[in-house]
Order: structure tokens, then C-alpha cells, then sequence
């Protein structure tokens, strides 16, 4: 099951101290040509072959991908170009990807890269299975006790995110 937290108008998270940023995105006007898909997958070169589009949300969308070399479904996270050339969002990104990086949960995703190209901003991360609680909720119109049970100790999982200054926008029951 996946939850998802709306981002409001929350302030980014501080980039850490003592995590240097070493990637630092253009700040260009959006570009006109190929789509995010087309240019997502230029940047991620021949590593990963780009999917069906996943999800997608108020700063970015979410790409099915197969990492070729080990043989496995990834997703790729996106920023929406048009935001991505704002550098505010660009280290909110990057600091997103960096805090679920550092944790290690079996509720959390574990991010395996992060990079910039033709300013799309994306991160690659675990694939996992599963209908947002929102079609869920949709579907049967509500969850048994046990499942609900599971959902609200994920949701104090993400509250501890929030609480250590993690922003995490989307987190998944085992």
C-alpha cells in the first residue's frame, strides 16, 4: 500500500552541514523540446530502460524502470522541468534523496542514485508493488482493522521521519 502526504505549502527541509552540495543544477529557462520521458531517459543513459509512468504528483512524476546490468524493476523520480530549474526545489530534491538514502526501514525505499541532466532533476529508487491508499480507499471504501492497524503504525514511522527533519513524501506497508 502506498501513502502519500500532500506537500502543502511546507518550507524545504535545510540542506545538512555536513552533507557538502556537490550537485548543483542549472538554473535555465524550461526547455521546449523532447518530453520528460525522452529527456529522463537520455540522462539516465543505458544503465536503465525507462517504463509506464507510475504516478505523478504536484512537483514530479514517477517512471517504472529496469536497472539492465542487475536485472531488476526500479522507479525513477522526477522533478517537472519547469520547477526543477528553481534551485530551492532543486536542493529540496536533492535533500529528499539524501535523507531516504541515509535510512534503512523496511517501510522506507532504498535510493540508489540521484543525478542531473538536461535539467531533469530524478532519483532511482526500490520498486515496490501496490495501490496508493487513496484507490484503495476508493475501491472498498474502507480498510480492515488489521490493515488499518498497519497503516496508522506506518504513518508514526513518517511522523519519526519528520520529527529527525527527514521530509519524505511518500512511504509503503510492507
Amino acid at each position: 500500500m502506498y501513502f502519500e502526504e500532500p506537500t502543502g505549502g511546507a518550507a524545504p527541509p535545510p540542506v545538512s552541514e555536513d552533507l557538502p552540495l556537490t550537485w548543483s543544477p542549472r538554473v535555465t529557462k524550461p526547455s521546449t523540446g523532447p518530453g520528460l520521458a525522452e529527456r529522463l531517459q537520455a540522462a539516465l543513459g543505458s544503465q536503465y530502460e525507462l517504463g509506464p509512468e507510475l504516478g505523478r504528483g504536484g512537483m514530479g512524476v514517477v517512471f517504472l524502470a529496469r536497472d539492465v546490468t542487475l536485472a531488476r524493476d526500479v522507479a525513477v523520480k522526477a522533478v517537472h522541468p519547469e520547477l526543477a530549474i528553481h534551485s530551492s526545489i532543486a536542493q529540496r530534491f536533492l535533500a529528499e534523496a539524501r535523507m531516504i538514502a541515509r535510512l534503512r526501514h523496511p517501510n522506507i525505499v532504498t535510493v540508489y542514485t540521484a543525478g542531473e541532466a538536461d535539467d531533469i532533476l530524478y532519483f532511482v529508487m526500490d520498486r515496490v508493488p501496490g495501490e496508493s491508499l487513496r484507490e484503495r480507499l476508493n475501491r472498498e471504501g474502507k480498510l480492515p482493522p488489521d490493515e488499518a492497524r498497519r497503516a496508522v503504525e506506518t504513518l508514526r514511522r513518517h511522523r519519526v521521519v519528520r520529527e529527525t527533519g527527514g521530509h519524505y513524501q511518500a512511504l509503503r506497508c510492507a
